[in-house]
């Protein structure tokens, strides 16, 4: 079982594409995490993963920190190994913190969206002024602690023009597995998606580039559709586990089947509560949908085995059905497999080393 703990709603940032606005200071208390992680436990088998997100998780430091030791003590009496993650903007870190968090094995997600004109596009404090070098600084003491960590950059409308040199300036500084996760939910006019398109393409030729100069990098559009296409698509261990094998409790203890969907927790998506267990009905529901969707162009497309058309959090804010996608998330797989398979193309051809020993294992 994946147990996302939503521990507050409130965020130093104020990033104008959060789905988890606005702020509000309601945080979640000790006892419900520790009723959260006995509830998720008591559906775990062997495996238990246990992270924190918000708002921003590392504003509810000690809450982390007790309910770290909690879900180890209770992981230890079921023989489970447990596995920590957190998010972060990484505003909050300092080198207390991140000795913490290497001594406990969490593995860490900063999110910093590329250099300071791409970032304070949309990820800026409150009042409007940049929070770039306080998440870079978190970043850089990340980076002294661990020699592989993720970075999360967001590709929204309002920041895409800068998407190629926010990469280039992150690959700079040393951070060398970047994830770029698309804004689905904003609205993107043809323009920005040529622009996206452009960028995407010279991300290609910069991720090209690294490997020649035998500077391998991450960047997850990249890798992950060219080892969808060595496994000729996705495998089902591959897809989230919406619902079933995976859940996100909010302050409140109402559990939803992705932390994505908490938002303000209105109780739209609430799957059950901590308290009272699952709603029958709706895990049914989920338990009959999970796994495909069931537009009639997915179904025939030759590159639907390879399509990310199956995240239900992001079919349900695009079209309110967990089965249904929309036309941006077409678009989008469509663009990434196309570059993903002229950068593998070129790799291969070369017999590039580190591409061969990353993707087939050959040294």
């Amino acid at each position: 079982m994946d147990l996302c703990l939503f521990v507050t709603h409130n965020c130093p940032l104020g990033c104008s594409y959060c789905y988890s606005t606005p702020k509000m200071d309601v945080n979640m208390t000790l006892e419900t995490a520790k009723k959260s992680v006995d509830f998720a436990l008591s559906h775990s088998h062997d495996e238990f993963q246990l992270s924190f997100f918000g708002g921003e998780p590392l504003l509810m430091w000690d809450l982390m920190q007790k309910a770290t030791a909690y879900a180890r003590e209770k992981c230890s009496e079921k023989s489970i190994p447990p596995v920590f993650t957190v998010t972060t903007n990484g505003v909050l870190l300092d080198e207390e913190k991140c000795k913490w968090l290497k001594d406990q094995e969490f593995h860490i997600a900063v999110s910093i969206d590329g250099n300071d004109r791409m970032h304070d596009c949309c990820r800026t404090y409150p009042d409007g002024s940049s929070s770039h070098d306080d998440s870079v600084r978190g970043a850089k003491i990340v980076q002294a602690y661990y020699e592989k960590f993720e970075l999360v950059s967001v590709v929204t409308p309002e920041n895409v023009n800068y998407l190629y040199e926010g990469v280039e300036y992150l690959i700079k500084e040393g951070f060398t597995d970047i994830t770029l996760n698309p804004d689905f939910y904003s609205e993107w006019n043809e323009a920005q998606l040529d622009n996206w398109t452009e960028q995407f393409k010279l991300i290609g030729n910069l991720y090209i580039d690294c490997f020649r100069n035998n500077s391998p990098v991450r960047i997850s559009f990249i890798d992950s559709k060219i080892i969808t296409h060595l496994k000729n698509g996705y495998e089902q261990c591959d897809k989230c586990r919406f619902g079933l094998d995976e859940m996100a409790v909010a302050p409140s203890g109402n559990i939803y089947p992705c932390e994505r969907l908490v938002g303000n927790d209105t109780g739209e998506h609430i799957i059950g509560d901590i308290y009272n267990g699952f709603d029958v009905q709706r895990m049914v529901e989920i338990k009959n949908g999970n796994g495909f969707a069931s537009n009639e162009e997915c179904l025939e497309c030759e590159l639907a085995p390879r399509c990310m058309n199956w995240c239900h959090c992001v079919n349900i804010a695009l079209t309110g059905d967990m089965n249904t996608t929309d036309g941006i998330v077409c678009f989008h797989e469509k663009m990434t497999i196309e570059i993903a398979d002229y950068v593998g193309g070129v790799l291969f051809s070369e017999k590039n080393p580190a591409f061969m020993a990353r993707f087939y294992g050959l040294r």
